[in-house]
């Protein structure tokens, strides 16, 4: 299929399924439309869609990118910063689904949950028996058993997302900014956890700008 993703750095080993083929997947190498990306155990990987949206794989992961607005997370966790575009996003769980409302999310697959925790901006989350919970700056939900469970406080934001720091290629932001775009450019990036405080508010201020 037609190229959806790149992928722009990674600390170990990559592999892109294609037509059943497992095959390496190298830095700046495409993935297409319904590729399967699979990082092995200590290995993590970040990718830039077409539309601009940034996903990260944690080590141990499995992601099929279906297309650049709609990706299914088989196992693992990914990272993602979702950019605006007309289309809405859809992002693939066991058991349900999420659809991002211009924010950025921590995605985690397991054997008994499915986990979705927004770092900020807001996030609708599905399950496949008609609930629905929306997911605002700093809370997370998980699907256990087919339902969803209450929303939580992420205990601890920054730690939540520490793996991320290492395959952040987005470096340019302005804590200033005043848009949603500029906002979460800000809060993702590196720079921003040298100054907690300013990153919470900043963060606060996505959630209407995303709704």
């Amino acid at each position: 299929g037609p190229p959806v993703a790149e992928m722009t750095h990674a600390s170990g080993p990559v592999q892109c399924q294609e037509d059943g083929d497992w095959k390496a997947l190298p830095a700046g190498a495409a993935v297409p439309s319904s590729g399967r990306v699979r990082t092995p155990a200590g290995s993590q990987a970040s990718f830039r869609c077409e539309d601009g949206t940034l996903v990260c794989l944690n080590a141990d992961s499995q992601v099929v990118f279906h297309t650049y607005r709609h990706l299914e997370v088989e196992r693992g966790q990914i990272w993602t910063r979702v950019a605006s575009f007309d289309a809405p996003m859809r992002i693939d769980v066991k058991a349900g689904d999420v659809t991002p409302l211009g924010c950025i999310l921590d995605v985690a697959v397991m054997e008994r949950e499915s986990r979705l925790a927004t770092i900020s901006g807001a996030a609708l989350f599905r399950d496949l028996k008609g609930g629905k919970r929306t997911v605002t700056t700093g809370k997370s939900c998980a699907i256990r058993e087919g339902t969803l469970v209450a929303l939580e406080e992420i205990p601890d934001p920054d730690g939540a997302v520490a793996w991320v720091e290492d395959l952040d290629p987005w470096t340019e932001a302005d804590p200033e900014a005043e848009d949603a775009e500029g906002l979460l450019r800000y809060v993702e990036s590196a720079a921003s956890r040298k100054d907690p405080e300013h990153r919470r508010a900043c963060a606060g201020r996505l959630a209407p700008l995303a709704e």
